[in-house]
């Protein structure tokens, strides 16, 4: 069985990786292991209160 892993980086990269997230259905994107990289602090605060 493979494992997907999902890498968003900078602030457009975990931009993108939240909307798979919220939007798509499929059971891979659910399953999957995400990690976000971006310098800005904030925003991976904002997404870590979010339960990303």
């Amino acid at each position: 069985m493979s494992k997907t892993i999902i890498l968003a980086i900078g602030g457009i990269g975990c931009k993108m990786a939240e909307t798979i997230m919220r939007e798509a259905s499929a059971h891979w994107v659910r399953e999957a292991t995400y990690f976000f990289a971006d310098t800005d602090q904030a925003r991976l605060a904002e997404l870590a209160k979010k339960g990303f």
